[in-house]
């Protein structure tokens, strides 16, 4: 892995079998679920997509807290920390490979989806033609980003914990990490919520429509994570270290 592409690839390769097991597992609960209600309890075959559905919903949930533990393991890993690549490069690498394995799972979810009820599924798209294409857009490109800004802020609070717990004495560490993290998360939404207002009073002021602060939103979204991105870029290169492995 002396490269950015190497490097992606085999991130990408180990995030790519995560998420056929989580699928699976997925799968494997929704298919179980369907065939017992339809047995037992008569469930139509076309109600189907509802099962499917909701399992998905709590599966990306599930893997989003694995992705996140993922991301986080990698900043302190002595095997990417010594490789011969600057941080911005592993930063930049270790969130992509995260974003397309989401968009990896959201894919299959709507395919399994689809699959579990095609006809159902079809009823649904007349009822989702009210918006025009660039809304729609807008709000999947949310939907897929949210996630990233959501392990970028993770990174932060993980990054600046480390940080900070370096210059306390190693016997009350176990400690203090728990006060800092708590502080900080308080702290990061106290800023986050600020700068939000502060933001939708700026556009508010030129009488922008709820349809323009829905786009700004996200804006506002890619913007914050570049922001967070560039700050954890800045600690990786200055202040955390590898964690040696103990026996």
């Amino acid at each position: 892995m002396t490269t950015f592409s190497q490097l992606t690839k085999t991130m990408l390769k180990t995030r790519v079998n995560l998420i056929h097991k989580v699928f699976g597992i997925y799968l494997l609960v929704t298919l179980v679920t369907c065939f017992y209600q339809t047995l037992i309890h008569g469930l139509r075959i076309t109600d189907w997509l509802m099962f499917s559905f909701s399992f998905g919903v709590l599966a990306s949930l599930v893997l989003a807290v694995i992705l996140a533990v993922k991301q986080e393991r990698v900043w302190t890993a002595p095997l990417y920390r010594l490789l011969p690549l600057s941080e911005t490069k592993l930063y930049i690498g270790n969130v992509l490979t995260n974003f397309f394995s989401w968009i990896y799972f959201e894919i299959l979810v709507v395919l399994l989806t689809f699959i579990m009820g095609p006809t159902s599924f079809v009823k649904i798209l007349p009822i989702m033609n009210n918006g025009s294409f660039l809304e729609y857009a807008v709000g999947a490109g949310i939907i897929l980003i949210f996630p990233t800004f959501i392990w970028c802020s993770v990174s932060l609070v993980h990054l600046l914990t480390n940080t900070f717990s370096d210059f306390l004495p190693i016997n009350i560490q176990r400690i203090s990490r728990v006060v800092l993290i708590i502080i900080l998360v308080y702290g990061l939404g106290k800023i986050s919520n600020l700068a939000t207002n502060s933001f939708t009073m700026i556009f508010a002021s030129s009488q922008a429509t709820s349809d323009a602060n829905f786009y700004l939103s996200f804006i506002y979204l890619i913007l914050t994570t570049i922001v967070v991105s560039i700050i954890n870029i800045y600690l990786l290169k200055n202040w955390v270290q590898a964690t040696p492995k103990t026996a």
